[in-house]
């Protein structure tokens, strides 16, 4: 079977290797029947005029198409990010919005900087606790719907021309604004996956000075589409598959639903089977260091001192490990023992620790 595998996965390479090579010399494989021209390309040796072999080598390795394992999870934390985000835009703006998942793919993240207009502003946000970042890119279009509308001026909205202006200072912290909600909401969505925390880190008006990874790293696009007041607009978050290692086996996870693998049912019939189980408790009144000679003396009608008073203490046991312990005493002409002591109060426990 493995060997099945490889051959297949051998020649899905070979194909893209293949594909790669006739887009690289300019032949179109979609075509039904390939003129002489085109088979003289993909059969020479010899370079084309405008092409050295160096460059012909450079566009098979960019035109490779980047393929990555998918991440199931991660679909469900962009759906509970989707819900959440649009919830506390509607607070803060007290507008009518639609929020939705245009895309998720895989890309370079080279190629994505690269196919930002101009002028743009991209948010660096830190993922603390994974000592790494990300971005998000809002297109220019909700920048300036946001900000009119946060800055009170709704007029803008019927209007088909946005001016496209450098953003003041006012205007810049209010983006700022957005992206703290933005990060936040992404905190609290990966919440049931990791505990992490996103925080903007600064604004950058010119995507060069956001290259945050390799040109060439592996990375997650997220396209979320907008739409405000009837104004569309798009936000992109772009994270390299590098800031995910840290979560990479919990993000690739099969579930349904939110609860991320709880199942609550299955959850409360085990905790009502446990406290049905009958455990057997030994107790432990005294403890004995002596020779093994004088043990083996022993015999029915034998008095053993035990060095311990009505007012002693005793231990209960279960399976040799301790679990209850306190003073002995007398009830209804029974031995009996209060329980003062237990493994299971975890309120000492914590006492303990911060000792």
């Amino acid at each position: 079977m493995s060997n099945n595998g490889d051959a297949t996965e051998g020649a899905t390479d070979e194909a893209n290797l293949g594909q790669a090579y006739a887009a690289a010399v300019n032949v179109d494989l979609s075509k039904n029947q390939l003129d002489q021209s085109d088979i003289d390309r993909l059969m020479s040796d010899e370079p084309s005029a405008h092409d050295s072999p160096q460059s012909v080598m450079q566009k098979i390795a960019n035109s490779t198409i980047v393929n990555y394992e998918r991440l199931p999870m991660l679909d469900v934390v962009f759906e509970r990010f989707v819900r959440l985000f649009a919830e506390r835009l509607r607070q803060l703006m007290s507008a009518n919005l639609e929020i939705s998942i245009e895309q998720v793919s895989a890309i370079r993240f080279g190629d994505f900087i690269d196919q930002l207009p101009l002028p743009c502003l991209v948010s660096i946000i830190d993922a603390v606790e994974w000592e790494d970042k990300c971005i998000a890119v809002m297109d220019q279009r909700l920048v300036y719907t946001a900000v009119e509308i946060l800055l009170g001026g709704r007029e803008v909205l019927g209007s088909d021309n946005l001016e496209i202006r450098s953003l003041t200072s006012i205007e810049r912290s209010l983006v700022l604004r957005l992206m703290r909600i933005f990060s936040s909401t992404l905190s609290e969505s990966f919440a049931p996956v990791s505990e992490i925390q996103f925080t903007p880190d600064r604004l950058e008006t010119n995507p060069q000075l956001a290259m945050i990874t390799r040109a060439t790293s592996a990375s997650i696009h997220a396209r979320f589409s907008l739409d405000i007041e009837g104004r569309p607009g798009y936000l992109d978050l772009v994270m390299p598959y590098s800031m995910l290692e840290p979560v990479r086996a919990l993000l690739l996870q099969m579930f349904m639903g939110e609860s991320f693998g709880r199942d609550n049912g299955w959850k409360n019939h085990f905790r009502d089977q446990l406290q049905r189980t009958e455990i057997q408790l030994d107790g432990v009144l005294s403890e004995l260091t002596l020779p093994l000679a004088e043990a083996l003396q022993w015999k029915p009608g034998t008095f053993i001192e035990l060095h311990k008073d009505l007012q002693g203490r005793a231990d209960l046991y279960s399976d040799d490990v301790c679990l209850l312990s306190g003073q002995i005493g007398q009830s209804k002409g029974r031995i009996a023992i209060q329980i003062d002591e237990s493994i299971f109060d975890t309120a000492k426990e914590k006492e303990e620790e911060k000792a």
